[in-house]
């Protein structure tokens, strides 16, 4: 083990190709600056003769913590770190799906889901949420009382990723922020009906905040994604810890997206890709066919959610 300050040893196991991630976390964690950390260390470890690519010690000197999965590989307690001051524990119901979080036995969040999996509902500091859908995205939020809290305005993006324009609020009469994201879909800014600017927020390459300012704070930051008490991101399929820059359950679509089943976008959240957006947007054995004069592509992608996808491209 290499004890020298802000270095980090990967521990490998019984499959060499720990050696690819081991360059991929590398390169993840001078991507977020975290070596300017003191001591700080991960290890890689490796269940039976396959390799699960779980994070199996997150160490930030001079405090080490083993991380522990459940039996579908879901993570059960999020390390102290980023915005967290205290670990979290981590409940998940049968259906694999994250049920509760808790700091110190006391319970900061629980978790509700409909029957395609999307969260309908969230108790955070006593106050119940209901989140109302259009497909894949969320465009308002209601109270306890079923009466309108927030609505969200969405234009084109990547699914949802950089679609949100603005965000009204109900509360003492209706007032509306206009959002405005990055090159990548998160967004960064918010300005208020005169155009003054009432929110601004950077983000490390994996998702946790630099700095930020401001007296207004969206519901939606990071990857155009909303962050809960406990510090994940959801992503609607799954949790992303960005203190961990990894998800913090196995891909939903198996080793489709890549043997690695918790690396979040291939660990390149900075790829350029499609608008640059955090996604592992690409496309995988494409084939062309042209028939009377029509080139269709085929092909596979890997959605923000961590799911592959698949295309059909077609044109005259």
């Amino acid at each position: 083990m290499l004890r020298k300050p802000g270095l980090m040893k990967l521990r490998r196991r019984q499959h060499p190709a720990l050696s690819i991630v081991s360059a991929c976390m590398v390169a993840s964690l001078f991507a977020q600056g975290v070596f300017g950390m003191r001591g700080f260390q991960l290890k890689a470890e490796v269940a039976g003769q396959e390799p699960a690519y779980k994070l199996a010690t997150f160490e930030v000197h001079p405090t080490s913590t083993n991380l522990q999965y459940n039996g579908n590989g879901a993570l059960l307690m999020l390390p102290a770190g980023g915005s967290n001051s205290n670990s979290v524990s981590l409940a998940w119901n049968s259906e694999g799906r994250l049920e509760s979080a808790s700091t110190n036995s006391v319970e900061i969040g629980k978790y509700f889901y409909d029957d395609h999996g999307r969260r309908i509902a969230k108790v955070e500091d006593g106050q119940l949420e209901l989140y109302l859908w259009d497909g894949m995205d969320v465009i308002g939020v209601a109270d306890s009382a079923a009466s309108l809290k927030e609505y969200y305005s969405r234009g084109v993006g990547i699914g949802d990723v950089g679609s949100l324009v603005a965000e009204t609020r109900f509360s003492g009469g209706a007032s509306t922020a206009l959002l405005h994201a990055n090159h990548r879909g998160d967004v960064v800014l918010a300005t208020d009906s005169t155009g003054a600017v009432v929110h601004e927020v950077e983000y490390l390459p994996f998702g946790s905040r630099k700095s930020a300012t401001g007296n207004y704070s969206p519901r939606f930051g990071f990857s155009s994604k909303e962050r809960d008490a406990s510090g994940l991101v959801y992503y609607g399929y799954r949790y992303y810890a960005p203190q961990l820059n990894a998800w913090i359950s196995p891909d939903p679509s198996g080793v489709g997206g890549g043997v690695n089943l918790y690396t979040f976008c291939g660990n390149r959240p900075m790829a350029s890709g499609n608008r640059g957006q955090p996604v592992n947007f690409r496309i995988k054995d494409v084939q062309n066919h042209v028939s009377g004069g029509t080139v269709s592509s085929f092909g596979y992608t890997l959605n923000d959610a961590g799911q592959r996808t698949r295309i059909r491209r077609g044109g005259h």
